[in-house]
């Protein structure tokens, strides 16, 4: 009897541990749910977005946003380049009337390197492109590192090649 109760009190005390790191937000999350939410805040202009990407190495479809934000001089300018990316993000977003459903069907693309996952979603609007994000792991943590857009000209080919990349090496050299 007095073991049945000390095992319902451990139970209840892993319960109560596990469910207030859940709400503190230290619960792990898989990368294609980290970029999916990444890309979520970004697109509804969310300031929070910004502690989920590595600035220095930030490039955007081929733009390299870390050059322009390591040439600031001081804290506060970087702070308000990051809130500006953001405000344009969603301007660019809301301009063109896309939404964070726009992009369906989230999955890895390649994670073969151990220091980087390469996620991919389809376009809802037009199938014959893929957006796909970068994610750095480094020192525990998930950073959105770079953002790119592909279009799809042969879909047959295209899946083929989608599925070489599951396992294989990614290729930063175009970076």
């Amino acid at each position: 009897m007095k073991n049945q109760g000390r095992s319902r009190f451990t139970l209840f005390i892993i319960l109560a541990v596990s469910f207030v790191i859940f709400l503190m937000g230290c619960g792990t999350q898989d990368d294609v749910s980290f970029a999916r939410k990444t890309i979520d805040l970004l697109i509804r202009g969310r300031y929070s977005a910004r502690t989920m990407i590595d600035w220095p190495s930030l490039v955007v479809l081929g733009s390299s946003v870390a050059k322009e934000y390591e040439a600031l001089p001081n804290d506060k300018e970087k702070l308000d380049y990051q809130m500006a990316f953001i405000d344009n993000f969603k301007k660019g977003f809301k301009s063109i009337k896309a939404a964070p459903k726009t992009f369906v069907h989230w999955r890895i693309f390649n994670n073969s390197s151990p220091t980087v996952t390469i996620v991919a979603a389809d376009s809802a609007a037009d199938k014959s492109y893929i957006f796909i994000c970068y994610i750095k792991h480094e020192k525990g943590k998930r950073k959105l590192s770079e953002i790119r857009a592909m279009k799809i000209n042969d879909s047959a080919k295209f899946q083929a090649y989608e599925q070489e990349q599951k396992n294989a090496a990614p290729d930063f050299s175009k970076k």
